[in-house]
């Protein structure tokens, strides 16, 4: 069925624009082996009645079936045709996807990844940066600490910690780089501001993109990363955190009762006082405060209404 597709391709325009077909024809690819997805993207090249944007997403489709189980084949592949890409739109695509399989070959092979990062680097001025940031971003998946040498030895500290950000993605990736930046950071003045930044922002990172933080999973991360006071206290400042705007209105109770419990007085009450205040947090706390015991409620109130 494979061959047959790749001969049909050869023989017939694929230049259809209903996306429904686009997507069949994308699925039928799910058998092809490497030497034959290889085939289709020399097709797909030569298919100039294609509307850009079908043959970018078929093309694009085909290399992330290669990189599944092949990234270095998949990479050597798409160095090998970008000078031969058709059209700026095209080029632009293949290099934001580039970096997308660089990251993936250095997460299965992190020692073969960045040596083929090394050799190609010179050839590559103008996106190595993006495939510096991909290989390493996939080691620090694995590695965080062998990341972090790699990205200071290549690239200074500001890239270290932005890879480690963008990449490290599941809780336990980030617990990992946590525990890899208090290592890196020792009494060093200036890494210890980039590792209590990188608390802050982890912290208080939404799972969902677009949404509000969830305080179940502020919790979690907070347990799971072992966190200190000290490096908790930014919770407690509202000059380093607008809790308004970050936390999901529906968690505000929750959020009030941990502050109360985890800070002093005068600095929970302060953080309070801003989610009493907001717009966006503001309904939110006025149901939770409902729902208290009368005189919790009243003394509560009390309390934010003095200065």
């Amino acid at each position: 069925m494979a061959d047959a597709l790749i001969r049909r391709a050869e023989k017939e325009s694929i230049s259809r624009t209903d996306w429904a077909e686009q997507i069949e024809l994308a699925d039928q690819l799910e058998g092809l082996n490497p030497a034959q997805l290889r085939e289709m993207v020399e097709i797909l090249l030569k298919q100039d009645g294609m509307p850009g944007e079908i043959r970018v997403r078929l093309t694009i489709d085909l290399l992330q079936r290669l990189a599944k189980d092949v990234p270095q084949e998949a990479l050597a592949l798409m160095m090998e045709l970008e000078p031969r890409l058709p059209e700026d739109f095209y080029r632009l695509h293949f290099t934001e996807e580039l970096a997308g399989i660089a990251s993936r070959f250095g997460e299965q092979s992190p020692d073969v990844a960045w040596e083929w990062y090394l050799g190609i680097r010179a050839g590559r001025p103008e996106d190595f940066n993006q495939i510096r940031q991909g290989v390493l971003g996939g080691i620090a998946k694995r590695d965080p600490a062998r990341a972090l040498r790699l990205a200071d030895e290549s690239s200074g500290e500001g890239a270290a910690i932005y890879i480690l950000r963008h990449y490290c993605t599941t809780l336990d990736q980030r617990v990992a780089a946590l525990k890899a930046l208090r290592t890196w950071s020792g009494d060093d003045a200036g890494r210890k501001e980039k590792l209590d930044d990188f608390i802050q922002k982890q912290t208080m990172k939404s799972h969902v993109e677009g949404e509000k933080v969830r305080f179940k999973d502020v919790m979690s991360w907070i347990q799971q990363a072992g966190l200190t006071m000290e490096e908790l206290s930014f919770l407690g400042d509202r000059s380093k955190v607008d809790l308004s705007y970050s936390i999901d209105p529906r968690d505000t109770g929750k959020l009030i009762e941990w502050l109360d419990l985890t800070f002093p007085e005068k600095q929970s009450t302060q953080q309070i006082k801003r989610l009493v205040q907001d717009w966006r947090t503001r309904d939110a706390v006025k149901a939770w405060l409902a729902t208290l015991p009368p005189e919790r409620a009243t003394a509560l109130e009390k309390r934010l209404a003095e200065e």
